[in-house]
């Protein structure tokens, strides 16, 4: 059985069915391809899981610097109770 783009033009083969496989078949198929390739491909890549959640983690606050020889001033709402 051969395949072509087009009708079978030779007509001593037994198969009396014209097969044909169009570009859109063949489109299909790529898109198939490509995306199991790529399925595949990020499977048996090794991925370091841990470095990308640090980088995506919101920093921790820093600790404010104080000056030597200063205290913090706490001030209180006056109207809580």
């Amino acid at each position: 059985m051969k395949f072509t783009l087009g009708r079978r033009r030779d007509d001593d083969d037994e198969c009396g069915y014209a097969y044909r496989v169009r570009p859109t078949d063949l489109c299909i198929v790529l898109v198939a391809m490509v995306i199991t390739f790529g399925f595949v491909y990020l499977l048996l890549t090794p991925q370091n899981w841990g470095a990308i959640d640090r980088a995506m983690a919101p920093d921790p606050p820093k600790p404010q610097v104080q000056n030597k020889g200063e205290t913090p001033m706490i001030l209180f709402d006056a109207r809580k109770k």
